[in-house]
């Protein structure tokens, strides 16, 4: 009896939330009704039918879930007869800790989306409402453990037909698209192109694939800066002699030696030094200050030590003014 109680103490004493999803395509407003939305615990590996929670959307492409504080991965998809709508949330994954209204938009991909190919390699087509994408990035990785920020484990670029090709070894894989209206790093922006495979994850075993990929454009209405879910950290570099530092980055590390790849980065230094960078998750970050971007420094890299910080609740927005030394 004791042991039951504690358990049932448990589950009572867990913090659970009202999450709304609405589901909207890229092209109109129709089939909103009936999407599969679907919920994942957020681990290294996720797998398309082994879902944690599944909703269907009602007549005005809405879901509704009860949450426990947590992350998660947010898909939706819907059969159609010539394909199917898919979307997976642009902020992957989210941090539930309050009730949450989420919008997550649906593209539609063709029957034959994707193809077996003889060769060992992975190639395709990245569109954007039936026009080729020129210069997108595709990002395999292996798993999710970076959740798909940082270095890739391979990638591509598309060229002037929307068209990409890599030789690729067996495994498994998670694949992400992007096409950034401006330079920088972070979540993603207003106008920004991005996309996520639909098969997660790839498997590649002797034969290769080819696929086609529609993109999404982010919302211009959208302003990252009303997300509860996400901490701001901005502020401005300035040189030792009053001068601003363009085109530095700020980094957010896990270790005071600043050593592997940040866990955020901040958008490049503007011509006036300020910067910024949007956090997911509270805790205690190193600062650095970096003026290349990858994994542990060289050692002719400029890198600057900066502080520790503690993001809290109670700090959801920070400013600092940073002098490099």
């Amino acid at each position: 009896m004791k042991f039951l109680f504690f358990f049932l103490f448990l589950f009572l004493s867990q913090k659970v939330y009202s999450v709304e999803i609405t589901v909207k395509t890229s092209f109109n407003s129709q089939n909103v009704e009936g999407v599969d939305v679907l919920v994942y615990k957020a681990e290294e590996h996720i797998y398309r039918d082994k879902y944690l929670f599944s909703s269907q959307t009602d007549k005005e492409g809405n879901a509704r879930f009860r949450l426990s504080e947590g992350k998660y991965f947010l898909a939706a998809e819907k059969k159609l007869k010539d394909g199917i709508l898919f979307g997976f949330y642009g902020l992957n994954p989210i941090y539930i800790r309050e009730p949450q209204t989420i919008n997550l938009i649906l593209v539609k991909y063709e029957k034959d989306f994707i193809r077996e190919l003889r060769e060992k390699r992975i190639e395709g087509f990245v569109f954007y409402e039936g026009n080729p994408v020129e210069n997108a990035g595709i990002y395999i990785y292996l798993d999710l453990s970076t959740e798909l920020k940082g270095p890739p484990y391979l990638f591509a670029v598309t060229d002037e037909r929307g068209f990409f090709s890599l030789d690729i070894p067996e495994g498994s894989y998670y694949i992400i698209f992007r096409k950034r209206q401006n330079s920088g790093f972070g979540p993603p922006s207003s106008g920004d192109l991005i996309g996520f495979f639909p098969q997660f994850p790839l498997v590649i075993n002797k034969k290769g694939v080819k696929i086609s990929t529609n993109l999404f454009k982010i919302p211009e209405k959208r302003d990252l800066s009303k997300n509860k879910n996400l901490f701001l950290i901005k502020g401005k570099l300035v040189l030792k002699d009053g001068n601003p530092a363009e085109k530095y980055y700020v980094g957010l590390y896990d270790n005071r030696e600043l050593l592997g790849k940040p866990v955020y980065v901040s958008t490049q230094t503007d011509s006036n030094g300020n910067f910024s960078v949007y956090v997911k998750e509270k805790g205690k970050y190193y600062v650095g200050i970096r003026n290349n971007l990858g994994d542990t420094p060289s050692e002719d890299e400029e890198v600057f030590y900066f502080n520790e910080i503690d993001i809290t609740d109670a700090n959801k927005e920070m400013y600092f003014e940073i002098i490099i030394d």
